[in-house]
């Protein structure tokens, strides 16, 4: 696997969601960079988390709900 799926893989793993506290340009920003990821890569789905100062920032899910029905 490699290694922003890795990463995109852990941190859906072990971080709940919260509150959104990123600026929307930061977040479309990061939208962009996981969908880009997804793309590249052929990964169904995948889930984020933004971590500052300690405390989750932003966290969102990309990609299918179901696969199957795509």
């Amino acid at each position: 696997m490699n290694r922003p799926l890795t990463l995109l893989a852990i941190l859906a793993l072990t971080l709940p969601l919260t509150a959104q506290d990123l600026p929307p340009d930061l977040t479309a920003k990061i939208d962009a960079a996981a969908n880009r990821i997804l793309a590249m890569t052929g990964a169904p789905s995948a889930s984020i988390a933004v971590v500052k100062d300690g405390r989750i920032a932003y966290a969102h899910a990309y990609g299918l709900a179901n696969v199957e029905t795509k």
